[in-house]
């Protein structure tokens, strides 16, 4: 079975990636991933503390 020079070049360098970022990360040098953004969503009193609901209620309405 033959294997292009180029697929062998590319291989061998996402071989080295994987080490070098295992390396990076047991040394504490690796850079972090970026942080997601979570939207806060600004709850009204009628929707939280409406009479009647429950608790689960109140969290399936949060959750919209």
């Amino acid at each position: 079975m033959y294997i292009s020079k180029d697929q062998r070049l590319s291989e061998a360098l996402k071989a080295k990636k994987r080490v070098g970022n295992h390396l990076k990360q047991q040394w504490g040098i690796a850079e972090k991933p970026p942080r997601k953004v979570i939207a806060q969503r600004i709850e009204t009193k009628s929707e939280t503390k409406a009479p009647g609901l429950t608790g689960v209620d109140r969290y399936i309405l949060a959750k919209k």
